[in-house]
């Protein structure tokens, strides 16, 4: 005789819980040698869990996402992999990615402006970050969440995140232009606007300058990334600054500022944080060492 089965009840919650406890796992972890997943060696592939830290040896560790993501860790590095960001301690890691996923590399906040974005992220020692894109952009934010730059394919930057305390002198240069009646200058490395607040920009309006001052952490601006307090600028170069001025949405003197002698005002520059222009990427996620030499002072 078959006994009737008895019916229990069970809250919504309780079995969202249960289902949840059944499958917690964010990706999966593989490599062709052997790697450290929360402390404890691993051989071949692992289950990520939310939170998980990863250490790489001799051999690199892919890490696959259920939602999407892609990250490549290189040799000898560490990080920490959550589902919606990683936390790059140490080494290389190569990410393909879309908007909603972020990089935290030592103070710096690092975010994909393209729904399908490629690039590389090299934590060097304590305070080194490298950035470089293959394909699509890159935002990078400092701690107290300013855009610094905007990195794309061909422009990798160095970034060296200054320690806590006041901000030393900032340098930008690039094409100085109006925007909403606002003095601004599309900093040429960095791919970020900034509005100047000082004296004397009329006289090189349209001209690409170099300006040195302090960034108001504080300041909020409708037009631009930043806001700087402008202590000295000097004249680069005479004029050059149309196509600029399209992209960005800016506006030239209705008539070109009269050719005149270099101006420069102000006093030197302190060394803030530094930004590196760096060499060009050649490919996609793996390719090769690609960072190098060019450098300039300013704070994040």
């Amino acid at each position: 005789m078959l006994r009737p089965y008895r019916l229990v009840w069970a809250a919504p919650a309780a079995l969202a819980c249960l289902f949840a406890a059944a499958d917690s796992s964010i990706g999966i972890a593989t490599s062709s040698g052997d790697f450290l997943l929360d402390h404890a060696r691993v051989t071949g592939n692992a289950t990520l869990r939310d939170g998980a830290l990863i250490e790489t040896a001799a051999a690199p560790s892919a890490l696959r996402l259920r939602h999407g993501p892609r990250i490549d860790l290189g040799m000898q590095a560490r990080a920490r992999v959550f589902s919606n960001r990683l936390v790059l301690e140490a080494g290389a890691s190569d990410i393909r990615v879309g908007t909603g996923f972020a990089v935290e590399a030592a103070s710096l906040r690092i975010t994909p402006a393209a729904p399908q974005t490629s690039a590389r992220i090299v934590r060097q020692g304590e305070k080194i970050v490298q950035v470089g894109v293959s394909r699509g952009s890159m935002q990078v934010w400092d701690a107290k969440g300013i855009l610094v730059a905007n990195v794309v394919p061909g422009t990798p930057l160095e970034f060296e995140p200054q320690v806590a305390g006041a901000a030393p002198p900032s340098s930008f240069a690039g094409c100085l232009l109006q925007k909403q009646g606002r003095w601004v200058l599309y900093d040429q490395a960095t791919r970020i606007l900034i509005q100047l607040r000082g004296t004397g920009f009329e006289r090189e309006w349209g001209n690409r300058i170099q300006v040195v001052g302090t960034t108001d952490t504080g300041a909020q601006s409708e037009v631009a990334a930043q806001v700087v307090d402008v202590t000295s600028f000097t004249r680069l170069a005479q004029g050059g600054c149309e196509g600029v001025a399209k992209i960005v949405g800016a506006e030239l003197p209705d008539k070109p500022v009269p050719p005149g002698p270099p101006v420069q005002t102000g006093g030197g520059m302190s060394a803030g944080t530094k930004v590196a222009i760096l060499a060009a990427i050649g490919g996609g996620a793996g390719a090769g060492a690609y960072f190098a030499t060019q450098k300039k002072d300013r704070s994040p």
